[in-house]
């Protein structure tokens, strides 16, 4: 870098465009109906009789104008809706995808599964609400057990119809192949889970192994999409696997609002698909059309580096650019045909220990003190930033921190950092001191500078030689969960997580930072977590400060995660994050900007911002193509 990024201190205000959406055609008409006054005199009763009756024939007359004009303003309407259709949506994405499965999640085949499957609902984040996609009702019964109901009259692309047992094996279906892998996602949404069944044709019960409070803020994920249960049992299995790839796509595999029309290695376009069925009701979200969506193709270019995507951007080759900093925003606003969109966001930006390294909790909280948070918060966001906190501070029902709280551990102090460490060495096993600390984060991302950031920290404060080492997205992801054999240790010592910019939440704390948190399943961003018990997936440490940790956030975890109260399970919330703060448990996470801001072309319409920036509620089928604006 030419020049170091958190110094860049640039003039000038943020062009802050903002989106302006088409306007319908309303009309509507009003009669008076006069009413006069009578008395015993006979004239009197006549003249009011016809003045009634005059009365009456205008009104008539003007109430069949007024109908006659509302007929003409649906029309209007109508005709505005109808042109509405049409147009290509031109995205972007960093690499080729690896897998088309929605059981499977991988970064890069968002704009497949999202737009391809069906899902039972979508979580959409600034309403907090959801939006009813392939399920038409949804209850829960009573503690452990969950009832949905599905739309009728939905078929996939092959025209077999979708019944409540393809939604119940494509449930289960996922709770299989994570099981298999082993992975942490198992832990999170599907350790709780006991059975999925059909119960008739339209009607799918779960039932769970223990109380949960709100099991349906899970199903927003994007591992839900429904699947033809009898087209993906008869795929031949890849040779050596127990599961299906998802790499052919077989036809008739899904009922989504488009078909995958060509996949390759410059990346995927899509087509709507012409038998999307029919949401009668759309649901309060207002993210689906009753009809089909208004957009008829999607595109997505495969753009390896940020320089050429932004050159795209600019040049009006592609309508979403992504969420940005604030000088990318600053620079992108100032042309025309560009519109910088703003909402609240859940921006994560993270530093994740590997904890059998960094196992006593005074070399954490010495490279916490080593961070000049003030310096980073002016110079990557001087739009404004939040401190965050182990579960997402938008989650407001159950979040009992503020952000003065939270400042009180997100203080630079040299001495304290370099006290810590000394005193963390001079304990340690020198077997287990370090030398050399290493950040693990995507090249290409957002998170890069911000680990940069981390690394000037400790070499200046700590004295400890740092560096960044960067991968595309698979390989970082397939670093971030192996371990060497026997010792359970990364070869990493940090891994780098989010970029500070953008993200979304279920609502639900154990679907929100939390997870990373949580010793029962080695961690959503695969940190190194110890559970004393040693769950699939985790190792037993050899320090006993991991071991003891441990237990004590399991039990916080384990009690919330059941308790149903709303106040109850904000104190056991707050208490857990208090101890993980004041330890610097797993990590440490950074200050995050607090509005994500989305570059659009200004030809696209409707994008509702703040569902957008959450990549798994990007199904936005209200969005439409004003082609004169391009």
């Amino acid at each position: 870098m030419s020049e170091n990024y958190w110094r860049r201190l640039r003039q000038g205000k943020l062009n802050r465009r903002r989106f302006l959406a088409g306007t319908g055609v309303a009309a509507a008409g009003t009669a008076a109906i006069l009413a006069g006054c009578s008395d015993d005199d006979d004239s009197s009763s006549a003249a009011a009789t016809a003045a009634a009756t005059s009365a009456a024939t205008s009104a008539a007359a003007t109430s069949a104008a007024a109908t006659e004009a509302a007929a003409a303003a649906t029309e209007a309407a109508a005709a505005e809706d109808r042109s509405r259709y049409g147009g290509t949506l031109r995205l972007w994405k960093g690499e080729e995808d690896v897998g088309l499965d929605p059981a499977v999640f991988h970064g890069p085949n968002n704009e497949v599964v999202n737009y391809c499957f069906t899902n039972g609902l979508t979580y959409q984040v600034t309403k907090n609400e959801f939006g009813l996609d392939g399920l038409a009702a949804m209850e829960q019964i009573d503690a452990t057990s969950t009832v949905w109901t599905l739309r009728e009259g939905m078929t996939f692309n092959n025209g077999d119809p979708v019944t409540a047992e393809d939604y119940a094996y494509s449930i289960r279906r996922v709770k299989e192949i994570y099981d298999e892998r082993q992975s942490h996602a198992t832990g999170n949404l599907f350790n709780y889970m006991d059975t999925v069944e059909a119960i008739d044709d339209f009607t799918v019960k779960e039932t769970y192994t223990l109380p949960v409070p709100n099991p349906p803020l899970h199903r927003w994920r994007q591992y839900f999409g429904m699947v033809n249960k009898a087209v993906v049992e008869a795929e031949p299995l890849p040779e050596g696997s127990a599961i299906h790839d998802g790499q052919n796509y077989p036809a008739g595999m899904s009922g989504g609002a488009y078909l995958l029309d060509r996949r390759d290695a410059t990346g995927t376009s899509l087509v709507v698909n012409p038998n999307y069925f029919r949401h009668e009701n759309p649901g309060p979200s207002s993210s689906f059309n009753v009809d089909r969506p208004y957009i008829d193709q999607i595109d997505t270019r495969i753009l390896a580096d940020a320089a050429s995507r932004k050159a795209a951007f600019i040049a009006g080759e592609l309508d979403v650019y992504g969420t940005m900093d604030f000088y990318d925003a600053e620079e992108l606003g100032a042309y025309d045909h560009i519109n910088i969109l703003e909402a609240p966001t859940a921006a994560v930006a993270i530093y994740g220990f590997d904890n059998e390294q960094f196992y006593d909790n005074r070399a954490r909280r010495a490279i916490r003190a080593a961070m000049d948070f003030d310096g980073f918060r002016a110079s990557f966001w001087p739009n404004g930033s939040n401190l965050q906190a182990p579960i997402d501070i938008r989650i407001a029902a159950y979040q009992g921190l503020t952000q003065q709280d939270l400042a009180k551990w997100y203080v630079y102090d040299p001495a304290d950092a370099k006290a810590l460490w000394d005193a963390y060495v001079s304990d340690a096993d020198p077997d287990d001191v370090m030398t050399e600390v290493v950040f693990l984060a995507i090249a290409e991302s957002g998170g890069v500078p911000i680990a940069e950031f981390g690394v000037q920290g400790i070499k200046s404060v700590l004295g400890i030689d740092s560096s960044v080492e960067t991968n595309d997205f698979a390989t970082w992801a397939a670093r971030a969960n192996a371990r060497a054999e026997g010792t359970g240790l990364k070869d990493y010592q940090i891994l780098m997580s989010g970029d500070g910019k953008g993200g979304g939440t279920s609502g639900d704390p154990n679907d929100s930072n939390l997870q990373w948190y949580n010793p029962a399943f080695y961690a959503g961003f695969a940190f190194n977590v110890h559970n004393p018990d040693g769950p699939a997936g985790g190792i037993h440490s050899k320090h006993q400060e991991n071991k003891d940790d441990s237990a004590v956030i399991t039990d916080f975890y384990e009690r919330q995660a059941v308790e149903f109260d709303t106040e109850a399970r904000k104190q056991i919330l707050t208490e857990m994050q208090t101890y993980i703060l004041d330890k610097a448990y797993l990590g440490i996470q950074m200050p995050a900007q607090a509005n994500s801001m989305l570059g659009v072309h200004r030809r696209l319409q409707n994008v509702p911002a703040g569902d957008f920036l959450n990549s798994y509620s990007m199904r936005h089928q209200t969005m439409w193509i004003d082609d004169s604006l391009s």
